[in-house]
């Protein structure tokens, strides 16, 4: 059983220890942030445009999918929505934290939580069951792939003119291996395939239909209610 210190705040000695733990994924996230920068050159953003959407956006999926529709008039709209259906998750992961930050103040948790990502998330977690939490320790695990981020950005914008073309070196196909490997790791059973199916075959017909890039926007929202639905009437039918 563990418990939750009323006293608990952001330090710099949880911090430190975050930014220890998360050393191992700061490589990936950092060959991950040059890609980035590749392809935000490729898409003519203008490098502060690229550094300010890695230092306030900080999700990579998400950004990656917003060059896609990086195109004069920008349709703003659909940024917005495709970025929050392909990060809808941080709402349920962020909520899930809610025991472990409930003793520190509303402005410390908040902070931390500007630093939420996939991995330092679950390691959050593992480490409150354990009791070992400290304070600061979302803070400075994801304060430390953040800064590598934003650097990696800047770098991979920078050397884009030397690395040649995106295509050449597959940095095109970097959206579509990321969600594969999403979609595996976290396959649960033959149940997870229908929201998939009809996440893409939305999308798929959304593009013969509709101008743009709005089959990316209507894709992942249809998945994800559908998701959302299904799984509802599963935990129903197991409640009979």
């Amino acid at each position: 059983m563990t418990t939750t210190s009323p006293s608990l705040r952001l330090t710099w000695r949880g911090a430190l220890e975050g930014a220890r733990v998360s050393a191992a994924l700061v490589p990936g996230v950092f060959i991950y942030a040059v890609a980035f920068g590749v392809l935000a050159r490729t898409a003519e953003t203008g490098l502060t445009a690229a550094f300010l959407m890695s230092a306030l956006v900080f999700t990579g999926s998400g950004q990656v999918v917003s060059l896609q529709l990086w195109h004069a008039p920008f349709p703003i709209l659909a940024m917005l929505a495709t970025i929050f259906a392909m990060n809808a998750r941080y709402v349920l992961m962020s909520a899930s934290l809610r025991p472990a930050l409930a003793g520190m103040p509303a402005s410390h948790a908040y902070t931390s939580l500007f630093m939420l990502g996939d991995g330092n998330w679950i390691m959050a977690m593992r480490m409150h069951a354990q009791g070992n939490l400290e304070g600061g320790f979302l803070f400075g695990s994801g304060a430390a792939q953040y800064l590598v981020w934003c650097a990696g950005t800047v770098l991979g914008y920078l050397a884009g003119s030397l690395l040649g073309s995106p295509k050449a070196l597959g940095l095109d196909f970097l959206l579509t291996a990321f969600c594969t490997a999403m979609a595996v790791a976290m396959w649960k059973g033959r149940d997870d395939a229908w929201p998939l199916l009809v996440g893409g075959g939305s999308a798929i017909l959304a593009a013969q239909v509709i101008p743009g890039q709005w089959y990316i926007v209507i894709g992942a929202i249809s998945g994800s209610v559908f998701g959302a639905f299904w799984k509802t009437r599963k935990q129903a039918q197991a409640n009979v």
